[in-house]
């Protein structure tokens, strides 16, 4: 069995402040794009994982713990060998594991005949990480709460997106997403408001000004990280005004790139990946 695990990018990240357990309460439109793994999944006596990328280590592999939890609630005999080809770049804010381990999820359900439905699928996926349930359905929607609270929503159009990937910031942090959340206070707090005014111009996505693509983790990165300040400010001089940040960083999502760019100049001048996304749904 085949299945894309697709990539996702935050079009505002919104800090609500803190739930009772501690974890935060966020606001986001989110949408699934193009840019995407490839997983192979079938029945086998034996687990087996084999990734592309070798720095995977397995027992700490998403799809490692999804394949355990589901075999181990419904007491699944049967073990799978699953291949992986990624493409979507770790800790990079596009919610790659995240996404492999909602696609491990359905085509499990397939494969085991488990007969789950979407809202068992979403609570399961909820035990596996705040981004994990998104990508049951993928498209666009409103997320809310820790992750688990999810509105579809439709009709979102964008133009093809720039990401800008620096492949360097995060590669001493082991685990990315807790570090930039402990860098949140109050101050970084926001009602919603920026994701309802995204919501209420879905057709003129690619009109809106940078200020309306609102994300906490923006502001800490130019702080914490020169090479981040550096690529914005070489964005500022090429003229792009329309750029936001997907997740907690660092890959950077530009609108209003073509023709402005020399993107064999920029690699040269940065270390960073680029990837040309689009909706993965149109």
């Amino acid at each position: 069995m085949y299945i894309n695990s697709y990539a996702k990018i935050n079009f505002t990240l919104e800090i609500l402040g803190k739930l009772d357990d501690e974890f935060h309460n966020i606001k986001s439109f989110m949408h699934t794009i193009n840019l995407h793994d490839e997983i192979s999944i079938n029945n086998s006596k034996n687990l087996n994982i084999e990734t592309s990328d070798k720095t995977i280590i397995q027992k700490e592999n998403i799809i490692y713990k999804t394949i355990l939890l589901v075999k181990n609630e419904f007491s699944i005999k049967n073990w799978v060998d699953v291949v992986i080809e990624k493409n979507i770049p770790i800790s990079a804010g596009l919610a790659g594991g995240s996404s492999n381990a909602a696609a491990t999820l359905l085509s499990l359900n397939k494969l085991w005949k488990l007969n789950l439905s979407e809202t068992q699928l979403i609570n399961i996926a909820a035990l596996l990480g705040s981004d994990v349930p998104f990508f049951i359905k993928g498209g666009g929607a409103v997320v809310g709460g820790r992750g688990e609270i999810i509105y579809p929503i439709s009709n979102c159009n964008f133009d093809e997106i720039l990401l800008i990937y620096p492949k360097n910031i995060f590669s001493l942090i082991k685990n990315k997403t807790k570090y930039m959340y402990s860098k949140i206070t109050n101050i970084h707090y926001t009602d919603g408001n920026f994701t309802e005014n995204i919501i209420n111009n879905l057709t003129n996505i690619n009109r809106l000004k940078i200020d309306n693509f609102h994300n906490p983790f923006f502001s800490i990165l130019c702080d914490e990280s020169k090479e981040f300040s550096d690529i914005i400010s070489y964005l500022k001089e090429q003229n792009i005004n329309k750029y936001f940040l997907s997740g907690a960083g660092p890959t950077i999502c530009a609108l209003d790139f073509k023709n402005k760019i020399d993107i064999e100049n920029m690699q040269k001048k940065f270390n960073i990946d680029i990837f040309f996304v689009k909706n993965n749904i149109l």
